[in-house]
């Protein structure tokens, strides 16, 4: 069985096209970093900008959050907010902090909000930091999960489709092993090329992370980053807790999307058709709203490609109601990806057995 499993994952990387898929995510992660990371802009807002590198920059926003960090109170608030309005009049350059704190808390008439007014559920335990790092983190690193999945899509649709094309199914289903222990150690490889090729762009952003931005700021609240993703979330959330939550539920939404690919291989008889199909079922769902009902909403988000943010759905939506019921959406993306990996060693083996191809 181990050499079975070993020689399915060469014949996954074998192939010209997933070589060239692998290299495509990594490039595409690297660019992510430097775009994200190295070219990040804890200076904005004017010409000045464009004369300082990102760590001499990084160094100006954390001098100046010295004498702000800590517990948010109005008052410190107001103090932010004066110096960009006074810095925008001299035409200095205002740090991220600032320009944070500016667009969270000034209304659309430019009055100064109380921090209770913007977050009546946590407001007097905010903890200001410097979450410039862990925004850029957790911003880039969602994004990035969608190229991942297009990898994964690419690598994965010839697992059993291509066995269809050149005619191996035939002699593999008529071998010893064919139905049973060959079918098992092809899903065991899709799942674990999944694992690597994940894990392999999880540690490129970590290593990058730690070497741009060290861990300061870990202990602030991502409530007040630029990007807004968890200003809405009424339960306090770290840096530290975000960008956990964030990977976390990326890994998930990678493995449910392999299990939906390699299901998809198994019924149709071209990889090609398995790709297009594929994608369908993962891009689509990335335009619905369910606006006009809450369910259908939260149903929504429990696709693999939503499913990145699911931490900070699960706070603002609630759990998904069935009867009486309310499940976490963290608990139905628990449920989802142990259906999933169960049922594709299942399915998976039984219809490559049957060899029940669509056209």
């Amino acid at each position: 069985m181990a050499e079975l499993f070993r020689f399915e994952i060469s014949k996954i990387f074998r192939k010209k096209l997933v070589l060239f898929s692998v290299l495509g995510v990594l490039a595409f992660s690297g660019m992510m970093i430097i775009s994200w990371g190295v070219n990040a802009y804890p200076i904005q807002g004017t010409d000045v900008m464009k004369h300082y590198t990102r760590k001499e920059a990084q160094k100006m926003n954390r001098d100046f959050l010295r004498q702000y960090q800590g517990k948010l109170t109005d008052e410190k608030v107001k103090a932010i907010i004066d110096s960009c309005r006074r810095k925008a009049e001299n035409d200095e350059p205002r740090t991220y902090t600032e320009l944070m704190i500016q667009k969270i808390f000034l209304d659309d008439n430019d009055q100064i909000r109380k921090v209770s007014e913007v977050f009546p559920e946590i407001g007097n335990q905010l903890v200001l930091g410097d979450v410039m790092g862990w925004d850029f983190f957790n911003y880039a690193f969602t994004s990035n999960v969608l190229i991942i999945g297009i990898g994964l899509i690419i690598l994965l649709s010839p697992l059993f489709s291509d066995e269809y094309t050149t005619g191996m199914d035939g002699m593999i289903l008529t071998s010893k092993y064919g139905k049973n222990k060959c079918a098992i150690a092809k899903v065991g490889a899709g799942f674990m090329t999944a694992i690597i090729l994940t894990f392999v762009v999880i540690l490129m952003y970590v290593l990058s992370f730690l070497i741009l931005f060290g861990t300061a700021g870990y202990d602030a609240h991502m409530q007040l980053a630029m990007r807004g993703m968890y200003q809405q979330v009424p339960v306090l959330t770290t840096c530290l807790q975000a960008v956990i939550q964030t990977m976390t539920a990326s890994v998930f939404s990678l493995l449910i999307l392999a299990g939906m690919v390699m299901l998809i291989s198994a019924l149709c008889k071209s990889s090609f058709t398995t790709i297009i199909l594929s994608a369908a079922v993962y891009f689509i769902p990335m335009f619905f709203t369910g606006k006009e009902n809450m369910n259908l909403m939260r149903i929504i988000e429990l696709f693999p490609i939503r499913m990145p943010r699911i931490f900070i759905f699960d706070k603002i939506l609630g759990g998904l109601e069935i009867y009486s019921f309310q499940i976490p959406l963290t608990a139905c993306m628990g449920i989802m990806a142990i259906v999933t990996f169960v049922g594709v060693f299942f399915l998976g083996k039984r219809i490559f057995a049957k060899h029940q191809v669509i056209s």
